[in-house]
């Protein structure tokens, strides 16, 4: 997804410099397609827009992330527009210095005009004046006070404050406008003031802060909703859950609000954007999958403005969309681009269809994520004849090289994971357009546990810790292979840490008579929202 710097010498496969005549034509063609897409770039509304913001006079701010959905790679911007499209100015490249950016994922403003933007991949937020002058930035990736893992989000309040949402971290961070710390909140978890995986915020007038959480996109398991609280972090109320009715979230990514008090959800799991009053009562909703004017594919980014007209960042349409603050369509501005030559020995896709737009992949074995060996295999395959694929992978402890999209194909394995929560990403490539991407989301655990198991009771037993505000329920299975050593259910109460005794199976006796370590897995899913965990396990006997 991600080009390599152009002032770096150019050389062969051996890795021994270019002779001259070639290297001048590479130097050429490099050098025209730089060109190519510089003198075009005014025109452009985003070749995937990330994010969109506005001012206090109008004026509509987008990240935009060419790699974000074509596979492009070295122009990594912020556009900024007037209110009806109009191109006014851009600012950044790829890179890691001061006014350039990896993955910028979002931009925000605040009432002095100042523009502040978070890079996802290099974990940073830097502030710029609104006509793009760089200022400061401050952030580096880590889990401490100030550093971040994969920042997704920014929002500011009336005061100046920033707010970051620090998506791998599950939590929210606050700054001054010049980068001091102030304080964070969050934790992760699905209980009231717990995270997994923030995606969005949103500030609103009176001081309400509101965030969009969500953990598996397109899934019915992890957190779907919107929590709000006040400005130094004190959980206020919730709302959402996963579905497709009114109030429902497929994976509710970004947040907005106006000055009337109203919230704007943008839902790429539904492609649709819904409005609730300040409390979480739902008010409308409007759009479909699609790309026809209201439509949308993969709406990654909502703002409001001054005036109450709402703007969607349509990434996978690559364009802005413009709405009243009841639905109504008004406007929109985008500049498709091709997609990318593909390289020596690929296949050529067909020419497209006029009208005819990407399907989703099917991703049919997701379930084959072994958590105990840190191994992942992903079976995917498309309804449309000649349709290509490009996978990543993204989460905790990930390699770069892995988070970027790739040409590939099914099956995609993966070897030697490292703990931590991962996402699986794939999309179908066909005719110049990029479908919206499945995946799926799960976690790895870190290195096996012991599970001591009685000699004298014919029991497994194990500490479960219940974190949510209600008991916690749940069935487990320990299993080697294709036998089941113990299978029962527990019930904890809420806030609490207690000791579960799981009854061995006649298999799960017999092994354990044979020997004294047994390797395994452990799984429990929870009976309320049927989120599957899994963990590798060594059930040790006690005594001799």
């Amino acid at each position: 997804m991600r080009g390599s710097n152009v002032t770096r010498k150019v050389r062969g496969a051996a890795g021994k410099p270019v002779s001259a005549p070639a290297c001048q034509l590479l130097w050429a063609a490099l050098l025209t397609a730089v060109a190519i897409m510089l003198l075009s770039a005014p025109a452009r509304a985003g070749a995937a827009p990330t994010g969109v913001a506005t001012d206090s006079i109008g004026n509509v701010y987008v990240t935009d992330d060419i790699g974000y959905f074509d596979g492009y790679a070295g122009i990594e911007s912020v556009q900024k527009f007037t209110s009806t499209g109009a191109f006014i100015t851009k600012w950044g490249s790829y890179g890691l210095g001061s006014g350039q950016f990896t993955i910028p994922s979002d931009v925000t403003t605040d009432a002095a005009g100042n523009v502040y933007v978070v890079d996802e991949e290099n974990a940073s937020v830097q502030k710029f004046t609104s006509d793009g002058n760089y200022v400061g930035q401050w952030g580096s990736w880590g889990s401490g006070s100030g550093q971040f893992k994969g920042p997704s989000d920014i929002a500011t309040d009336a005061a100046g404050n920033v707010y970051v949402v620090d998506n791998l971290n599950d939590r929210i961070q606050k700054f001054t406008s010049n980068g001091t710390y102030v304080t964070e909140w969050g934790g992760e978890g699905t209980g009231d003031g717990q995270f997994d995986s923030p995606s969005g915020i949103a500030i609103d007038a009176s001081g309400g802060v509101y965030v969009a959480d969500y953990l598996a996109s397109f899934a019915s398991y992890g957190s779907h909703r919107i929590q709000k609280f006040t400005l130094d972090g004190t959980y206020v109320t919730q709302w959402g859950s996963y579905g497709t009715g009114n109030g429902q979230f497929g994976a509710p990514v970004s947040v907005a609000t106006d000055a009337a008090g109203n919230v704007y959800v943008a839902d790429v799991g539904n492609d649709s954007i819904q409005k609730f009053t300040f409390d979480g009562t739902y008010v409308t909703r409007w759009g479909s999958t699609g790309s026809g004017d209201g439509q949308f594919d993969y709406p990654s980014g909502v703002a409001t403005d001054a005036v109450g007209n709402v703007y969607v960042a349509d990434a996978a349409n690559h364009r802005i969309q413009k709405f009243t603050s009841d639905g109504t369509y008004v406007t929109q501005w985008s500049n498709n681009l091709p997609e990318p030559e593909p390289a020596a020995g690929e296949p050529v896709p067909p020419p497209s269809v006029p009208g005819a737009s990407v399907v989703r992949p099917r991703l049919s074995s997701s379930r084959k994520a072994n958590t105990a060996k840190h191994t992942a295999t992903f079976h995917f395959s498309s309804v449309q004849t000649g349709a290509r694929f490009q996978c990543k992978l993204t989460g905790r402890r990930v390699p770069k090289a892995l988070k970027r999209w790739r040409l590939c194909a099914s099956p995609k394995r993966y070897k030697q994971l490292r703990p931590g929560k991962k996402v699986f990403w794939v999309r179908a490539l066909l005719g110049g357009k990029a479908s919206r991407p499945a995946r799926h989301a799960w976690r790895i655990g870190n290195a096996p546990k012991r599970i001591t198991i009685p000699t004298t009771a014919r029991t497994a037993i194990f500490h479960a810790r219940c974190t949510l505000a209600r008991r916690c329920r749940a069935k487990v299975r320990i299993f080697a292979g294709k036998k089941t050593l113990a299978r029962g259910r527990y019930s904890v109460p809420a806030h609490s840490n207690r000791k579960v005794r799981i009854p061995l199976t006649k298999a799960g006796r017999r092994a354990m008579q044979r020997k004294r370590l047994a390797p395994a897995t452990l799984t429990i899913v929870d009976t309320r929202t049927g989120k599957h965990s899994a963990v590798a396990v060594v059930l040790r006997r006690r005594g001799n």
